[in-house]
């Protein structure tokens, strides 16, 4: 009967051993992580920008947990970041950023004879759409 081997990570780097000795349990848990930052100080210490990709509404958060994301539309306007906070249960959710013009963007207004105007607009799907008009 032999026994059972923990997951081993190849190579000789110390990076490398580290992540041998926690996966084999020899060190305990990870307490801290810092991403490009040796020394953390704290749970998560990143020394850098933290990206965010459009997602659809996620759901609630575990009490005591907040959940932050950036809007595809589908909570409410593309490109909006919210915070969603549960404290004992009770849930609420806060827009950080109102991301206002990601439904069309202008990009021009075009005279024409008689005081006619045309205005172009894009949709953030690429679409394109032109209004008209008389002054």
């Amino acid at each position: 009967m032999t026994q059972r081997q923990h997951p081993r990570v190849v190579g000789t780097s110390p990076r490398n051993r580290r992540a041998t000795n926690l996966w084999s349990g020899r060190h305990g848990v990870i307490k801290k992580l810092g991403i490009d930052q040796n020394d953390p100080d704290t749970t998560l210490d990143v020394n850098g920008a933290i990206t965010f990709r459009k997602t659809a509404e996620p759901s609630n958060p575990d009490p005591g947990a907040t959940v932050i994301w950036m809007d595809d539309g589908s909570y409410l306007d593309e490109g909006d970041v919210f915070a969603r906070v549960n404290v004992l249960g009770n849930v609420k959710t806060f827009e950080i950023v109102d991301f206002v013009g990601t439904d069309y963007f202008v990009s021009g207004v075009h005279s024409s004879d008689g005081g006619e105007y045309e205005i172009e607009c894009v949709h953030s799907n690429g679409q394109e759409y032109w209004l008209e008009g008389e002054v």
